[in-house]
């Protein structure tokens, strides 16, 4: 472990990005059909599951594992991969169009379930790393925040393990084309 690198890394990097429309999620991010979705959740939500299932039956480039950055550019949000790989050892150096957010539930069934922006709002409070210590930071990061949650489709992924997941989303994003 380099403290250079982690956590300092991303300790900077949260800066720049609170400044430049951009936010570090504790989410996984993969890219499906040339579109990001996200995968968000605190520890133990399955992440690295869902991260694992999706390169097992290779429906999705993952971009990271545990950590993605959603950047708004030109209008339009965007999500990347970060250095930083969980279990799964996922870190791709690459983004793509965002085209969904997926609030992370373990079940017993596999359902997909559009959530409203008030509920997504808080849902992603604690799985977005905001610098709540700089005031001066915190109007424009809750700012981008809520554009995120209106521009781009939320939901709640309820999931079980095993290779179903994998094509729900595989469906899904062929329907986005």
């Amino acid at each position: 472990s380099n403290p250079v690198r982690y956590p300092l890394g991303q300790l900077l990097l949260l800066y720049v990005l609170a400044r430049r429309a951009g936010l570090i999620l504790h989410a996984a991010g993969a890219k499906m059909k040339d579109h990001a979705f996200v995968f968000a959740g605190s520890s133990g939500a399955g992440k690295s599951t869902l991260s694992q299932q999706l390169q097992i039956c290779q429906v999705a480039e993952l971009l990271s594992d545990d950590r993605t950055v959603v950047r708004q550019i030109d209008g339009q949000f965007r999500a990347y991969g970060t250095p930083w790989a969980g279990t799964a050892r996922a870190a791709l150096n690459e983004g793509a169009p965002l085209a969904g957010i997926f609030f992370l539930r373990q079940s017993l069934e596999n359902e997909i379930r559009p959530i409203q922006a008030a509920q997504a709002l808080r849902a992603l409070l604690p799985v977005a790393s905001v610098p709540w210590y700089e005031r001066e930071l915190v109007p424009d990061m809750l700012s981008f925040c809520e554009s995120l949650l209106a521009q781009v489709p939320v939901y709640e992924l309820c999931f079980k393990r095993g290779p179903e997941i994998a094509d729900l989303l595989a469906r899904l994003a062929s329907a986005r084309q």
